[in-house]
């Protein structure tokens, strides 16, 4: 699992550089600070998003898990929901490799 951090000092993202194909991809999302609203975008190598969803992250860790992907690399982008265009946030790549 890899913690990154980029441009949001109170939001972390663990996300694992490479997942086998046959498994679920799953992160962990946290913020020291307290309670937030954050937009979680899963981006495919070419830019296309996967799946886009709102959560509510509090001092606990959330889990954020999806299906089985394919094989390639992928861009978990984790953003503030009040600013989620903006480049403040989280940024996690990762490599579905096949089996």
């Amino acid at each position: 699992m890899v913690r990154c951090r980029i441009g949001v000092a109170d939001l972390s993202v663990a996300a694992p550089e490479l997942v086998s194909a046959r498994g679920a991809f799953s992160a962990e999302i946290s913020s020291p600070s307290g309670r937030r609203g954050v937009v979680v975008t899963l981006r495919d190598e070419h830019g296309r998003v996967v799946e886009q969803l709102d959560k509510a992250v509090r001092r606990d860790v959330v889990e954020y898990t999806t299906a089985a992907l394919e094989p390639g690399g992928y861009r978990l982008e984790v953003r503030d929901a009040v600013d989620p265009i903006s480049n403040n946030g989280v940024i996690s790549l990762s490599l579905v490799w096949p089996e």
